[in-house]
């Protein structure tokens, strides 16, 4: 009695290309090094469009062998319910202004450079300065853990972050200058021609205690 042939779930592979097992580890480790951040399980799943969590995992604990088995600069971490890729600490001198400046947009650094330089400031004054466009910037570095923003009578008061000066390597002042100057400078050369600034009816200005740049 003739059986009809069983397709595999699986395409038919070619010599080029990677077996189903391998082609899941390389579309994992992809979406981690494309999310730059942690990222939970429950997301891994869903842009590998992949929902066997047990599965999932086993592959990220492979991933992880597999980094520290070729000596990978990299490794990947798991964090609570999520994961995510970092440079070994070794390495971190060498891409530290490398992610810096490619993390965030030269606008979003322009902001940073000014609440460096006027550490602790208010939101109003580095909108002043800034533009409404700084509002956006202010809340992206703050989910980046770069700044502490806390309320402050009808403003919000910034400050700088242990993180902040972690990942940049900043121990003193000279060091703030000498990494953020070329980015304070020109945000200051865009002083003379920025948008009409709209400070929301909620917002203070500059409080005594708050220098000036």
């Amino acid at each position: 009695m003739a059986f009809a042939k069983r397709e595999s779930v699986f395409p038919e592979k070619t010599m080029n290309q990677p077996k189903p097992e391998e082609d899941l580890k390389n579309r994992i480790e992809a979406i981690l090094f494309s999310a730059g951040k942690k990222i939970s399980l429950d997301d891994i799943a869903r842009h590998a469009r992949l929902y066997d969590k047990e599965l999932i995992k086993k592959i990220l604990y492979e991933l992880q062998q597999d980094h520290e088995a070729r000596n990978s600069p990299m490794m990947v971490v798991e964090e609570a319910d999520a994961w995510k890729i970092i440079v070994k600490e070794k390495y971190l001198s060498y891409v530290k202004k490398i992610v810096a400046e490619t993390e965030f947009p030269k606008s979003t650094m322009e902001t940073l450079a000014i609440i460096v330089w006027k550490s602790p400031a208010l939101q109003s004054e580095i909108v002043e300065i800034r533009s409404n466009k700084a509002y956006n910037h202010i809340d992206d570095l703050e989910k980046a853990g770069f700044i502490i923003k806390e309320k402050h009578g009808r403003s919000y008061l910034l400050r700088l972050s242990q993180k902040f000066f972690d990942y940049f390597d900043i121990k003193n002042e000279d060091e703030i200058k000498s990494k953020f100057e070329r980015f304070k400078e020109k945000a200051l050369k865009k002083m003379s021609g920025k948008e009409t600034v709209t400070i929301p009816s909620g917002e203070s200005q500059s409080p005594a205690g708050v220098s000036e740049i």
